[in-house]
């Protein structure tokens, strides 16, 4: 599925935002005297603390955010009791002022329960500080790690609580700005459980993979979004990473060509309709990732990595350009044969960059090899922010640019509740996905757009007709680019030289509801025939299109689906270096 859009900056304001509304409704109750003085006074002090507050958290000085947290504590709390005593109680049902005092003790009631429900942060942020880390020899505190996961869990329905309940305020005798105000607090509630939801979700992850359940060897294979593959791109290098209860330790960092010379990875564990729909191309190691079904793509290298004869592994992790985007928000840049590549830039390095500095394959390579072992040296010695780190795991963990997978049932079965485990579905429910694969061993991918349209047939009907509509875009220019980016390997060796610059050959897999079948497939608009393939239920029609620079290519097929008219539609999303559009367009209703 897609991931949820943050709205940036409203999180970091509801609680300045509490006591502002709180500030508005409160001064016109003088009448109230001293009482009103008191908490219009507790108000302002806490709106200061959530200003410091918020400007601590932007800075990432998390001691800092920690002792804030407990200032605005003590602070909500005798606001709390300000406006909850019995005296103001009775002025709630006065009249003229009874809404104003109503709404404000409403609001001051809020703000208690949500600086109660932060108040562990206070204990637990300083064991995340940099200079805990340092303290700890770089070993990052996984219990802590764990432990912050039901906090955000637990903030998070505490402010969609307070977004119901600022919802039922009586909005009778207050004027037309404070009804604003209170509407802008209830959105800005809203907005911010969404990222605390999705921050909570990656954190059992992390701790898991930084060892917090027993020492782990992990392979890390680094995906190239610029050559697509089903979940992501191929491997271009991989790192073998031992953690042990917050512990990294960088093992082995390699570039792929490493294992291309062989064996070939055994597929025999794999399902027949896996073997069926890949073949023998799945058991190459530049290959091994077609499916969209992570699971598959870390068996097989669990198989391959055996079949070489390497220590027993634990798991796999895969990562993107993204995700290493995300790695150097938190170590900060790290610099390869003089180039300083830093959050901001290491996408267009890796994704584009690195080929048109170093067009020797061999340079290519070595320099990518030498970056990730930077990456992980870091993280391996503790020099890491945990604060930015985690924001941008959050931002990335949902959009498949990193994957987890465990060689043990009963923590893959844990991992398979996130959307870190990049699993393609396998429940029934209307469904439709577009997966391609570079079909001319270049690094145009980088180049390429993919845009999925899910039109489905009538709600009711329990047998309907829907199309997937997919368009497929070539943005690559027709000249400039390097000759390795630009190959034309599916071509016989004599017309390679010949072919037209920045074209590209993208193998299209269109994934379909499971027991559907296909009524008609066309090609810009020609009706074709399309061979058919199975995975995880679902059919797999497969068309191969080759785009010349600004080419658009379109592929409709009409599909024949039974559903539950009661099964929401589900619509898959392959990681790309341009990230997918797709729509979901509602069912009809006769």
């Amino acid at each position: 599925m897609t991931a949820p859009t943050e709205r940036r900056g409203h999180g970091r304001h509801v609680a300045i935002g509490v006591v502002v509304a709180l500030l508005l409704i409160l001064l016109p109750l003088g009448w109230l005297g001293p009482r009103s003085s008191q908490a219009a006074s507790a108000a302002g002090s806490l709106a200061v603390t959530a200003d410091l507050l918020r400007a601590d958290a932007s800075r990432g000085d998390i001691a800092a955010v920690a002792r804030g947290i407990t200032t605005l504590k003590s602070q909500a709390s005798l606001l709390h009791e300000l406006t909850g005593d019995p005296l103001w109680a009775v002025a709630t049902h006065l009249p003229v002022v009874g809404a104003r005092a109503s709404a404000a003790r409403e609001i001051g009631s809020i703000a208690d329960r949500l600086a109660t429900a932060a108040a562990p942060l206070a204990d637990l942020l300083p064991r995340l500080d940099n200079r805990a880390l340092a303290a700890a020899g770089g070993r990052l505190d996984v219990a802590a790690i764990a432990a912050l996961g039901p906090v955000l869990t637990t903030l998070a329905t505490s402010m969609a609580q307070a977004a119901h309940d600022i919802e039922a305020i009586n909005r009778d005798g207050l004027s037309g700005g404070q009804v604003g105000q209170l509407a802008s607090l209830r959105n800005a509630l809203v907005d911010a459980k969404e990222p605390l939801s999705a921050t909570a979700a990656v954190l059992p992850m992390i701790a898991h993979l930084l060892g917090s359940d027993g020492a782990r060897t992990w392979f890390v294979a680094l995906q190239n979004l610029a050559e697509a593959r089903g979940n992501g791109g191929i491997v271009g290098a991989y790192a073998l990473l031992h953690t042990d209860s917050g512990k990294v330790t960088l093992v082995e960092a390699a570039s792929r060509k490493k294992l291309d010379a062989g064996p070939r990875i055994p597929d025999g564990n794999l399902p027949q309709e896996f073997r069926e729909l890949w073949g023998g191309d799945a058991t190459l190691w530049a290959d091994m990732n077609l499916s969209p079904h992570f699971p598959y793509s870390a068996q097989l290298i669990l198989n391959g990595w055996a079949a070489r004869g390497g220590a027993p592994l634990d798991g796999v992790v895969a990562i993107d350009q993204n995700l290493v985007a995300a790695l150097l928000s938190g170590t900060g840049p790290v610099t390869v044969r003089g180039i300083s590549v830093d959050a901001a830039s290491a996408v267009q390095f890796l994704t584009r960059d690195v080929y048109a500095r170093f067009p020797v394959v061999a340079d290519k390579d070595a320099v990518v090899v030498e970056f990730v072992q930077a990456v992980f040296m870091r993280l391996a010695a503790g020099q890491v922010s945990l604060a930015p780190l985690l924001k941008a795991l959050r931002a990335n963990d949902s959009q498949g640019h990193f994957m987890l997978w465990s060689a043990r049932g009963d923590e893959q079965m844990r991992i398979e509740q996130y959307s870190v485990a990049g699993v393609l579905p396998d429940t029934p429910g209307p469904f439709a996905m577009a997966v391609i694969n570079n079909g001319a061993g270049n690094k145009l991918d980088a180049y390429t757009e993919v845009t999925l349209d899910y039109r489905q047939g009538q709600c009711a009907a329990p047998v309907r007709t829907s199309q997937i509509h997919v368009t497929v875009h070539n943005s690559a220019p027709a000249s400039g680019l390097p000759a390795y980016v630009q190959g034309r390997l599916d071509l016989p060796q004599e017309l390679q030289a010949t072919a037209p610059q920045g074209s590209n050959k993208v193998l299209l897999s269109v994934y379909g509801t499971a027991g559907s079948t296909n009524g008609l497939t066309t090609v810009d608009g020609e009706e074709i025939g399309v061979p058919v393939g199975l995975e995880r239920g679902h059919p797999v029609w497969r068309v191969d299109l080759v785009l010349l620079p600004g080419q658009t290519r379109t592929v409709d097929i009409e599909m024949i689906e039974s559903v539950d008219p009661a099964t929401a539609a589900t619509v898959g999303v392959q990681p790309m270096a341009i990230p997918q559009v797709v729509h979901l367009s509602p069912c009809t209703r006769p």
